[in-house]
């Protein structure tokens, strides 16, 4: 408006235009640690429950103190998740982190936390005296013990002697990052991890654009997955080559299953309905056999390459009724005629994905890890159909499942992994197949 030049991005979205940085860095967020030790400490023995009431009871100042601090108002915020009435109890421990850690979009939201306050390499003789009440310590009654960690604290400090050098500032307070997240964030656009001429070798009916966008996409991501040592590649895509074959384009899971097969694998629903499953899967004799028949008899059968069909699978309504989650938390509800979601939620993308509430799942923990990109798979399933969304819905199932842990260089980790991905394929020994021969290209790459 004053005609001054504005650097940086302006995005314009609803007539609205908001000006953006282009250092910003989507997702992070910065806190200021001013608190004290003592306070920290009292908390943290009162939350672990190390406290005596008589403790808890004369800290409570300071207990107060660290409760409104901004590092943990933060954290509750994050991992204090309210109980079914609604209510947090207050209480940070040990086991709630680790439960949080556990969750991959409480992880990633922990993760992108950058706090400054003074590092612990620094010595402060009066920040660490603070803590000589709560060790009931006093010149005229010492605590032998806490006398001697304050001696080796002071050993192992090394800040001051490199104060005034670039970027070690005198005080001792800095900025704190999740090392791994800071690395994913400035390598994942740059780190090659696979190449156009292997992709090629894996899946040479691909077009050349389907192709690339993959490898593109993988190349910028898959680091931020941690889906980056030749192993846990191999596994990665020889899954996929399983799941959409050589040309790399995401499908729709093929439902063409016999009514004897319905009665067997989905048991779920077609043990209480035998009859649709009479009614909706294919029946069909040997070619051999069909022409054995009269001329009449024949008119009622359908010949496909080697078999003829009396009956043809209608694998629409077949989803209906296998995938029927209607009721939200759950991923089977048994309900006669099934329901449209099944259908919607039918396996789907380049690691094939299957049920609502996994959807669910994988979209929190994508939209958490690249909240820059429009992930949207519940609300519209089929976008991961596209080539991008395909791919990016198989490395968030990837995490979700830990697949990574699975990961090793036999052919015994495949099987596991595919335990996770197709419980129930016939494709066990190409998924084996698929990993000896893409990793024994990385390997010699």
């Amino acid at each position: 408006m004053e005609g001054n030049d504005i650097s940086g991005w302006a995005p314009e979205k609803d007539l609205i235009v908001t000006r953006h940085s282009p250092w910003e860095w989507p997702g992070f967020s910065t806190l200021r640690d001013n608190l004290s030790l003592d306070a920290h400490l009292a908390r943290t023995l009162d939350a672990t429950g190390r406290a005596t009431e008589e403790e808890t009871a004369s800290y409570a100042a300071l207990i107060e103190e660290a409760e409104r601090g901004t590092i943990l108002s933060k954290l509750y915020e994050i991992i204090d998740q309210p109980d079914e009435k609604g209510v947090r109890d207050n209480k940070l421990t040990p086991a709630e982190f680790q439960a949080a850690l556990a969750k991959p979009w409480l992880a990633q939201q922990l993760s992108l936390l950058i706090s400054q306050h003074e590092s612990e390499w620094f010595w402060n003789e009066s920040k660490w005296n603070q803590l000589d009440t709560l060790m009931e310590h006093t010149p005229e009654d010492p605590n032998i013990q806490w006398v001697r960690e304050k001696e080796r604290i002071k050993k192992l400090s090394w800040w001051k002697e490199l104060a005034g050098q670039p970027g070690i500032v005198a005080d001792g307070v800095a900025w704190h990052f999740q090392p791994i997240i800071l690395l994913s964030v400035l390598v994942a656009s740059g780190a090659e991890l696979i190449s156009s001429e292997i992709m090629k070798e894996i899946f040479p009916s691909s077009q050349d654009t389907v192709r690339e966008e993959v490898r593109t996409l993988f190349n910028k991501y898959a680091t931020l997955f941690e889906v980056n040592t030749p192993e846990r590649i191999s596994q990665f895509f020889a899954q996929v080559k399983a799941e959409v074959g050589d040309a790399l384009v995401g499908k729709e899971e093929s439902l063409w299953y016999s009514t004897e097969a319905l009665k067997s694998k989905f048991g779920r629903y077609f043990s209480h309905y035998p009859q649709e499953a009479e009614e909706l899967g294919y029946k069909r004799i040997s070619l051999a056999q069909y022409n054995t028949l009269s001329e009449s008899a024949k008119s009622g059968y359908r010949v496909i390459r080697d078999k003829a069909y009396s009956q043809l699978p209608q694998e629409d309504e077949i989803a209906k009724r296998i995938y029927c989650c209607s009721v939200p938390g759950q991923n089977f509800h048994l309900n006669p005629g099934g329901c449209s979601e099944g259908l919607s939620y039918k396996g789907k993308g380049s690691i094939q994905l299957t049920w609502k509430e996994n959807y669910k799942e994988v979209e929190r923990l994508l939209k958490a890890k690249i909240p820059n990109e429009n992930i949207n798979i519940v609300a519209n399933p089929d976008q991961v159909l596209e080539t991008k969304y395909g791919l990016l819905s198989a490395l968030g199932f990837w995490e979700w499942k830990r697949l990574n842990a699975k990961s090793g260089n036999s052919t015994a980790h495949t099987d596991e992994i595919t335990k996770i991905v197709n419980l129930h394929t016939d494709s066990y020994g190409k998924r084996r197949e698929n990993f000896e021969f893409i990793y024994g290209i990385l390997k010699s790459d």
